[in-house]
């Protein structure tokens, strides 16, 4: 059985910018950048959280993030509008929301605000959830998991299955 500890979990009542709105480009300098909306949105990422969850809790640098500790992030996206309003009429019953283009902008708002090597993050578990109306948003959980759950080398696939199940 895998040991794990949550270390932080709170909820931001707001969607990221989607995917094509994270980064803008510079073709002629050729380089690429946050867009104003990503920037914002980290900007109002960190505030939140800082306001409404870090001021009121224990967290200190001394307590998370540890250096070269595994981190397992769970990331539940909650969309009021997840299924399509002509379902079963329409082709797919889900709406396109395509969750693994917002993880590495959340995975870089929580490195950023806790200041920690986000390498440290050796799983990274995303679900999908509908919401009410007035639900709307993001919560994100961060679990320390035991060094030795995580550098146990795997022998074969059956091991592989064992650890997996494990996670449930």
């Amino acid at each position: 059985m895998e040991n794990k500890t949550l270390v932080s979990d709170f909820f931001i009542p707001f969607m990221p910018p989607s995917a094509n709105k994270v980064y803008s480009h510079n073709w002629v300098m050729k380089y690429t950048y946050l867009s104003t909306e990503a920037t914002e949105f980290r900007s109002k990422f960190r505030n939140h959280v800082i306001d409404n969850y870090l001021k009121e809790t224990a967290l200190t640098p001394s307590s998370f993030p540890k250096d070269n500790v595994p981190y397992r992030v769970v990331i539940c996206f909650v969309i009021p509008d997840l299924i399509n309003k002509g379902w079963p009429k329409t082709k797919t019953k889900y709406r396109r929301k395509d969750l693994s283009n917002w993880v590495k902008l959340l995975e870089d708002c929580v490195k950023d605000l806790f200041a920690y090597d986000d390498s440290q993050n050796v799983q990274i578990i995303l679900d999908k959830r509908r919401g009410n109306k007035d639900l709307c948003g993001v919560r994100i959980q961060i679990f320390e998991l035991d060094p030795e759950d995580v550098d146990t080398v795997i022998v074969d696939e059956d091991h592989l299955t064992e650890i997996i199940n494990g996670w449930k």
